[in-house]
């Protein structure tokens, strides 16, 4: 219901955003990379500190009891030549998808786009994955790319589809 919030993931986020993973993992998705092992606290805390300055952003799907059943990460593009662009990954847990949050998510990163004037914002999809896909068309993002069977989870191959929009057209 309405006791679902979005707000900044922080440096302080690490124990919060390990148990997010964990339930993650455990749905056994085709459709996301997996991390294996887990990260360590130690890992989890220099990737956080990485979203946590100007170079990266990160929001998470909050309910009541603050805990994470969805979060967006993105990262500006380091190198000067494509410092125009960015690239984000989202995911939301089961019980919460098909209700808006992955669409609400995706508006706070492009609002922190705009702040920093980026033009081009990036993601790659899996193959598999027909709904993220449809999503990503209606939010204005087109096809640019394929990487045929790019993605091997369980033994299964999976293509990645690369997408991106402009956001100043």
């Amino acid at each position: 219901g309405n006791s679902m919030r979005i707000r900044s993931v922080t440096v302080d986020d690490v124990d919060l955003t390990l148990h997010y993973i964990s339930k993650l993992q455990e749905e056994n998705l085709e459709t996301l990379y997996r991390w294996n092992p887990l990260p360590t606290r130690a890992e989890q805390q220099q990737l956080l500190e990485r979203y946590c300055d100007d170079q990266g952003t990160a929001y998470a799907l909050v309910d009541a009891d603050d805990d994470f059943v969805g979060m967006l990460s993105g990262t500006r593009h380091p190198r000067t030549p494509l410092a125009h662009s960015c690239s984000f990954a989202v995911s939301v847990l089961a019980a919460y998808r098909g209700l808006g949050y992955g669409t609400k998510l995706i508006h706070e990163f492009d609002v922190w786009a705009c702040r920093y004037r980026l033009m081009r914002i990036e993601l790659d999809v899996f193959g598999n994955n027909p709904k993220a896909l449809k999503l990503y068309k209606r939010l204005g993002y087109t096809v640019e790319g394929v990487r045929r069977e790019a993605i091997n989870i369980g033994n299964h191959y999976h293509d990645l589809i690369h997408m991106a929009k402009f956001l100043d057209r």
